[in-house]
């Protein structure tokens, strides 16, 4: 059976997920983080992207980004998915496919979802996890976000004054550590399927 055609909108924000095939680990170490980010941050540039957050999990990528138009979200995955795998099978010493499937997206409308969007992503590593906390994951944007001065540098150009902008409008007394915190578990799994 085809695949059904992605749904494209020009300027549109969106959700996006990849995940790891067959067991296989994306991410074994620090260095293939920071060529994955290398990577992102290339194609951001080559794509006109603006990425308002990322996290990295072994196994899985989520992104919440932004794409002049709707081809480019396309050409952007295509191209860092293609990129990255040619380094995962050099480092594993293997050939094939290395994500599951074509990444998946979500189209959301930006006034609505861009910090829902990005707090979903920033918890994806540690939500419902024992002992852990966003704050602690190192290969995602959170740090920027909760504090931008002590953030290591990542060669991605992120939006988050943005996103702080847009929540200060919403929540005038709150943080973005108090944004994060709010969530309940109702609330994530919420999120979760209508990102999905």
């Amino acid at each position: 059976m085809p695949r059904a055609p992605r749904v494209v909108i020009d300027g549109a924000l969106c959700y996006v997920t990849v995940s790891a095939a067959d067991g296989r680990l994306l991410f074994k170490d620090a260095a293939d983080y920071h060529t994955y980010l290398d990577l992102l941050s290339t194609y951001q540039s080559r794509h006109q992207a603006t990425v308002y957050a990322y996290a990295l999990l072994p196994d899985q990528v989520h992104l919440c980004l932004e794409l002049p138009s709707g081809e480019a979200l396309s050409a952007l995955m295509h191209d860092l998915s293609s990129g990255y795998t040619r380094h995962a099978n050099r480092r594993d010493g293997v050939t094939g496919p290395l994500f599951q499937q074509r990444f998946k997206s979500t189209l959301l409308e930006k006034t609505a979802y861009l910090a829902e969007a990005t707090r979903y992503v920033h918890l994806c590593p540690s939500f419902g996890r024992a002992g852990s906390q966003a704050a602690g994951h190192r290969w995602s944007s959170v740090s920027r976000y909760l504090r931008p001065e002590q953030a290591p540098e990542h060669p991605v150009e992120l939006a988050a004054a943005q996103v702080l902008e847009a929540l200060r409008r919403d929540q005038p007394t709150g943080t973005y550590a108090d944004y994060l915190c709010a969530m309940t578990e109702d609330a994530w799994s919420g999120l979760g399927q209508q990102l999905q």
